[in-house]
């Protein structure tokens, strides 16, 4: 009967080794990331509301209109939060559409702006909103073509950059006519900007009627003698001739390189 008890306790022990590195591995498996697919500004934000780090916001497919995108939260280096297309390019946002990009560790990816308008001195995409500036936030795989209003002397920017350590990659920036910046790296004199545009397509910008129709600008003269850290490097701009400054670098520290220019009457300034 000794015996017996014996090879039970043993055979326990056993089962218990054999099951330990199945149950480690099942603590250790991350929580899986949630999905929430919406159909309207009003719907992300709901969604903003439950959604966690890695989580995806999937806008449908279709066409967007006169829709306010406020996307406003906080992921992680290793999970950030993504406000993603259904399919690329098959989300277009049109009419007076437009997006906040506000928090850290936020990428947003696929999404089409076409066709629309804004009011003078608003912002198509911008790095700012409900939660301040964005912090180590992504644009990538976004097109922007023909977001023009009825008067070219209607001064808005197409993406603006505010914050620390973004990034605009893997993007198209196509038709501009009116006045105002393609790309803009707004910034304080106190502090560095450390932003990367990169990989960028930049073309058909026709000839402006005075200043301030440049494709990349990074900062002001206000900050001139200020670092921003800026890279701006392996973008196409292809007839970019909307101002004499195709990039006005109006700060310090910064590296341009690697970039080409086609049939573009401007310089790098």
């Amino acid at each position: 009967m000794g015996i017996a008890k014996h090879r039970g306790r043993f055979g326990r022990v056993i089962l218990a080794l054999l099951l330990f590195p199945a149950i480690v591995a099942l603590l250790s498996e991350p929580c899986l990331a949630g999905t929430f697919l919406v159909r309207t500004a009003g719907e992300i934000s709901l969604a903003l509301q439950k959604a966690l780090p890695g989580d995806t916001i999937l806008l449908n497919d279709g066409v967007w209109i006169d829709q306010y995108i406020q996307f406003a939260g906080n992921g992680t280096e290793q999970a950030p939060l993504v406000l993603r297309a259904q399919t690329p390019g098959q989300v277009v946002l049109t009419g007076n559409s437009r997006l906040d990009i506000s928090g850290q560790w936020l990428v947003v990816d696929g999404l089409r702006f076409e066709d629309g308008a804004l009011l003078s001195g608003q912002h198509v995409i911008r790095f700012t909103g409900r939660k301040g500036d964005a912090s180590n936030s992504r644009l990538t795989n976004v097109a922007i073509i023909n977001y023009n209003p009825k008067d070219p002397s209607t001064r808005y920017f197409w993406v603006s950059l505010f914050g620390q350590n973004n990034r605009v990659d893997h993007s198209r920036f196509e038709g501009q006519n009116h006045s105002g910046v393609t790309v803009v790296v707004w910034r304080k004199p106190d502090v560095r900007d450390g932003h990367i545009i990169e990989y960028n397509h930049f073309l058909n910008r026709p000839l402006g009627t005075g200043n301030g129709f440049e494709t990349i600008r990074i900062g002001t003269s206000a900050e001139a003698l200020s670092d921003s850290g800026t890279v701006v490097q392996s973008n196409l701009f292809e007839r970019t001739n909307g101002d004499i400054e195709t990039v006005s670098v109006k700060s310090g520290d910064n590296d341009i390189r690697f970039n080409t220019f086609r049939q573009a009457a401007g310089t790098v300034t």
